[in-house]
């Protein structure tokens, strides 16, 4: 059994104009996930351990159009996040406690600033 692809071009110049306009218009959505990254930071100091505080000083997020990732240059922070079973550490899931806090309101943003980027350039 054999496959084919089909390769399709845009050739209305109307319709390759909105797309453009559209990924151009994607920094819209980086910038609503660095809000999202500001949040989910601020989600996480509850239910991050405090020793010194310095493994919530170091939390920073990185965005871009597909999402964000929030992390840490400590390197004992994903023990302390996730556990170490081998050495019989349990992990506190703070970034997980904190995902859960801010999963639907993420979804709600992001979702709305795709739908206001879309009909502002007449794609609807």
């Amino acid at each position: 059994m054999s496959t084919s692809a089909v390769e399709l071009e845009v050739i209305d110049l109307g319709v390759a104009a909105a797309l453009s306009a559209f990924a151009r218009s994607l920094d819209d959505v980086g910038e609503a996930w660095e809000q999202v990254g500001t949040g989910a930071r601020e989600a996480a100091v509850p239910f991050v351990p405090v020793a010194s505080g310095a493994l919530v000083d170091s939390l920073t997020s990185a965005a871009g159009p597909q999402g964000v990732e929030v992390s840490s240059d400590l390197p004992y922070a994903g023990v302390i996040d996730q556990g170490w079973p081998a050495r019989n550490i349990a992990g506190s899931y703070f970034m997980d406690e904190a995902e859960q806090s801010l999963e639907s309101s993420a979804d709600v943003e992001i979702a709305d600033v795709i739908h206001h980027t879309i009909d502002r350039l007449g794609l609807s």
